[in-house]
């Protein structure tokens, strides 16, 4: 059997629900497939659109331009919108090296910051972070909890309310500081 007739096949016995019975030519099917993957052969859309906006950042570098992602910009009203999913950093704790926050506290590196704020600066459209919580800190059943603030009040909160991570030059921000949202789980 070759390799497309194994692909046919695996994917009969799944739609089927079937059982597989492995052959010999399966595990060097497999191995053509992972090379394929690994050599570039086979390449997602996803994978060809960031080569594309690969080239085109560098075009513009090479151009001496600033450059940096916005996960989305919203309309009415028109914000820019940073999104991160991760877990809380608790009080107390150390965060890679940085200092020690009496606060529950979310953030993101402190070069997203400078760059969001600059482009507030130019254009009078205010940055927006959202954080989605990973951990159970704070979560209702069946909800998702999304922490959301304005980096421009973020920014305004008291030095002791708000932290620099040397180490890994993170911005991290009391919770307190955050709308705390709970969205339906789907």
């Amino acid at each position: 059997m070759n390799l497309a007739d194994t692909l046919v096949y695996w994917s009969n016995c799944a739609k089927n629900n079937m059982e597989y019975k492995w052959g010999k030519d399966d595990l060097r099917h497999i191995r053509q497939l992972i090379e394929m993957v690994n050599h570039g052969q086979e390449k997602t859309k996803h994978e060809v659109g960031r080569e594309g906006e690969s080239i085109v950042r560098r075009f513009l570098w090479s151009e001496g331009r600033k450059v940096f992602q916005i996960d989305w910009m919203a309309s009415d009203p028109l914000e820019t919108i940073e999104v991160k999913h991760q877990e809380i950093y608790l009080p107390g704790s150390l965060y890679k090296g940085g200092p020690y926050c009496p606060h529950y506290c979310h953030g993101l590196p402190l070069k997203q910051v400078q760059d969001r704020m600059e482009f507030y600066d130019k254009t009078g459209i205010p940055p927006w972070l959202y954080v989605v919580e990973k951990s159970n800190y704070g979560k209702k059943e069946d909800y998702h909890l999304i922490y959301r603030a304005s980096l421009v009040d973020l920014e305004n909160l008291p030095e002791n309310r708000k932290f620099i991570s040397p180490e890994v030059g993170r911005r991290i921000y009391d919770v307190k500081g955050f709308e705390p949202i709970y969205f339906l789980a789907q």
